[in-house]
């Protein structure tokens, strides 16, 4: 339930304080809520105890999950760094409080992408991923997404031999999509901002009618709409950059339950590759 919706179902009366804080809140959200409390008391005329008390009012755990929330809405509504600049609010934090608010902020981003996905939606990419057969795993991320492909690629390979990383931004990638053929499943991450060569390679697979399963940010995205499957995250951060923990978090657990249910092939597979670094001296010891 986010704030103006809170104020709908407030039904006690307002006191005269009350109603001057929700006068200026209406008229300044959510950028008005983004500053210290103490700053709203000012402008308003009452004390910082009394602010904090109204959000308390409303259901509001502390000031800090009412600036979370404000964040969030500003954050859904623009695309790119530049344009959240401000949303990290008039003061400059201190090192200790940074730090802090990351770690929370991080949290609160992994509670919610628990909740909002269904777990009938995991368990089908899962179970994609272990039904491959014959059929190759084509994994794509471009730009910001990239990090978070390669990532899920890295340790699904190891899984499953028929895994392919799409390039996003060389000229190999047309080479790659003439391999494509409508029994393979593209697994795309495409996180705001929305890199247009995968939002491409998704219409590509899904017009061959090969599969596609995805990890974004929300159903409104280009992906989703062409995915047969998706996984959310939220990105929440308390820098103009999104958070990418969640994300990173979702690949842990399809990586996790795709080896659950293949131990011994994943067992032989990393066999295989420790031998040839042992061989290759890749790694120190």
């Amino acid at each position: 339930m986010n704030l103006f919706a809170r104020i709908d179902n407030y039904s006690r009366k307002l006191t005269s304080a009350d109603a001057r804080i929700l006068d200026y809140v209406k008229g300044s959200y959510p950028h008005g809520v983004l500053g210290p409390a103490r700053i709203i008391a000012e402008k308003v005329g009452v004390s910082t105890a009394t602010v904090i008390r109204f959000f308390d009012k409303l259901g509001y755990q502390s000031y800090a999950q009412l600036q979370d929330e404000a964040r969030s809405d500003v954050s859904a509504r623009l695309s790119s760094p530049l344009a959240r600049v401000h949303l990290t609010g008039p003061e400059v934090p201190s090192a200790a409080a940074i730090l802090k608010g990351t770690f929370a902020t991080d949290a609160s981003n992994l509670a919610r992408t628990y909740k909002s996905n269904r777990i009938a939606d995991f368990q089908k990419i899962i179970q994609t991923i272990l039904h491959l057969g014959d059929r190759t795993l084509y994994v794509m991320g471009a730009r910001n997404s990239a990090p978070v492909a390669q990532y899920l690629h890295a340790n699904l390979s190891a899984c499953v031999p028929s895994t392919v990383l799409l390039a996003g931004d060389d000229g190999t990638l047309g080479d790659e999509l003439a391999k494509v053929g409508a029994d393979d499943v593209l697994f795309v991450i495409s996180i705001r901002r929305y890199a247009h060569n995968t939002i491409q390679v998704a219409k590509y697979f899904k017009e061959i009618g090969a599969k596609v399963v995805c990890i974004t940010d929300g159903k409104n995205s280009p992906v989703a709409q062409r995915a047969e499957t998706c996984l959310f995250v939220d990105l929440n951060s308390l820098s103009p950059f999104d958070s990418f923990t969640a994300a990173f978090t979702l690949c842990n657990a399809i990586v996790g339950a795709v080896v659950a249910q293949r131990r011994k092939e994943v067992e032989k597979s990393l066999l295989r590759n420790q031998k040839v670094s042992d061989f290759l001296r890749v790694f120190e010891k």
